[in-house]
């Protein structure tokens, strides 16, 4: 399986395979994710992060362990998150036609 894209609600029922999920870094301390559809909370961060609380990141996950383990976090502009949601939305769209 190639990579996924998800959103906060929907990592949870990844399974398999990884998933990037574009969200906000709201806490480290526990680290937790948010985005429009919700938090999610992560078991830990990858100790090379060099995001900080309040930056837009995209998060990769490793869907193949629950809960999904985060290994890599990369920070990008705000204004990216409108893309990464379009990019979110095509994967979808081609996720149904699949199935």
């Amino acid at each position: 399986m190639g990579l996924a894209r998800d959103d906060c609600a929907s990592l949870k029922f990844r399974v398999e395979g990884q998933s990037v999920v574009c969200a906000v870094l709201l806490s480290d301390n526990p680290p937790t994710i948010k985005d429009d559809t919700g938090t999610a909370t992560l078991c830990s961060m990858p100790t090379n992060a060099l995001a900080e609380v309040g930056d837009t990141c995209l998060f990769l996950f490793d869907c193949s362990v629950q809960p999904p383990k985060c290994l890599r976090v990369t920070a990008i502009p705000h204004d990216l998150a409108p893309v990464m949601q379009y990019q979110l939305m095509k994967f979808r769209g081609s996720e149904v036609k699949s199935a």
